[in-house]
């Protein structure tokens, strides 16, 4: 498919995250209810980025779309660089353009020791799901590493494995 669907809202946040200094950005979008650490990890995830790459795409909603054949994520124009820090208040980061997403983790789900990922399904596209404990001092390496695996092709893409 080419060309560009609808959009939809997810309930979330997404980094546009670096796992080197040179490579380009994998989108990543975090879900989970109020309150299960997105905003959080997404702003440890920018700020302790030892590339100093990872921006923030939206945090709270999140707009997905196709487009080319893979689901985009972007922020409304309104919240754009825009991240809340539960118990500070609201703050600014530079903003991430679109970005192709091209992992998905649910903060909420319970972690196996070695998990096979579930399957995130989006308008017609299907992206890997991984379980996360948000909280954790190594959630934004994890993060960063499965990036890395996807970007070199070490992981499914889809769930047609």
């Amino acid at each position: 498919m080419t060309g560009r669907s609808d959009t939809m809202l997810h309930r979330g946040a997404a980094v546009a995250a670096a796992f080197d200094a040179h490579a380009p950005l994998i989108g990543v979008l975090l879900t989970g209810p109020s309150g299960a650490g997105k905003s959080d990890l997404a702003l440890r995830l920018i700020e302790d980025c030892p590339y100093g790459r990872t921006r923030l795409i939206s945090d709270d909603y999140v707009e997905v779309r196709m487009q080319d054949g893979g689901l985009i994520a972007a922020a409304a124009p309104n919240i754009a660089g825009l991240i809340e820090a539960r118990g500070v208040g609201v703050l600014k980061t530079p903003p991430a353009p679109p970005t192709a997403l091209r992992l998905v983790f649910d903060l909420t789900a319970t972690q196996e020791r070695m998990p096979r990922p579930e399957w995130w399904r989006a308008d017609g596209a299907t992206l890997p799901l991984y379980p996360l404990r948000p909280f954790e001092a190594s959630a934004p390496a994890k993060i960063r590493a499965l990036a890395r695996a996807v970007f070199c092709g070490q992981l499914p893409e889809s769930g047609q494995e």
